[in-house]
């Protein structure tokens, strides 16, 4: 069985992922901005939606992801190390 990814999210916590991606996942007021469309596995930021700017190309409406979308959860996934380990003791 899959781990769930807020699991995930907090395992990776310090290593590529901020706090604010378990937090907020799932929430429609925040967004996903990849720091490489290219490379999504490169990372994102959070942001709340007030906080777009439609003159920063990173922030146009095809390229951000909402948090509460499927996308943000496969998104977050592809961030996340592959060696996180998420044991019980971790969490």
């Amino acid at each position: 069985m899959p781990t769930p990814t807020p699991e995930l999210a907090l395992a990776a916590m310090g290593l590529v992922v901020g706090n604010e991606m378990a937090a907020r996942l799932g929430d429609g007021r925040y967004v996903l901005v990849p720091h490489n469309p290219v490379y999504p596995s490169m990372g994102a930021d959070v942001l709340h939606a007030d906080e777009l700017n439609a003159a920063n190309p990173r922030h146009a409406a095809n390229s951000v992801v909402a948090m509460h979308s499927p996308e943000a959860d496969t998104l977050i996934r592809m961030v996340v190390p592959r060696n996180v380990d998420v044991s019980t003791d971790r969490l």
